[in-house]
């Protein structure tokens, strides 16, 4: 085998191994939440964009006095705005792990409950976050 050949090899052998670590990153963090599951209300206060990402909402929250940032994109059709507040699920354990949930948008008279912590999800506080037809 040339040395180029080699060369190319262990390219593919590495851009291949990052899809397993990224998999696994993601299920982690995902099973991390899921063990430590509080929820809270969070803030959009940025949208960043890339062609192959689409549009990622930058929010913000509050849990024991500390503020945490994180991201999420979104392909579906919601009605995002920045300013806007959304319930996040996030782990006790380590608050920097959490998802926005922009299937449940506060309900502006609520705006009173956005440094509450719940452990189930409080459906009485928030409306569908998918934007409305005309």
């Amino acid at each position: 085998m040339t040395k180029e050949k080699t060369k190319s090899l262990l390219l593919i052998i590495i851009v291949l191994s990052l899809f397993p670590i990224s998999y696994f990153y993601r299920r982690i963090i995902s099973n991390d939440i899921k063990d430590h599951s509080k929820f809270t209300v969070g803030k959009i206060f940025k949208l960043t964009s890339s062609l192959k990402s689409g549009n990622a909402w930058h929010y913000q929250f509050t849990y024991n006095g500390n503020q945490y940032e994180n991201y999420r994109s979104t392909h579906v059709d919601y009605d995002v705005n920045i300013g806007d507040y959304f319930l996040v699920n996030f782990s006790t354990k380590n608050p920097a792990h959490s998802k926005i949930l922009y299937d449940y948008k506060l309900n502006l008279d609520k705006a009173n409950l956005i440094d509450q912590i719940w452990d189930t999800i409080p459906n009485s506080i928030f409306h569908s976050g998918l934007k409305t037809r005309d």
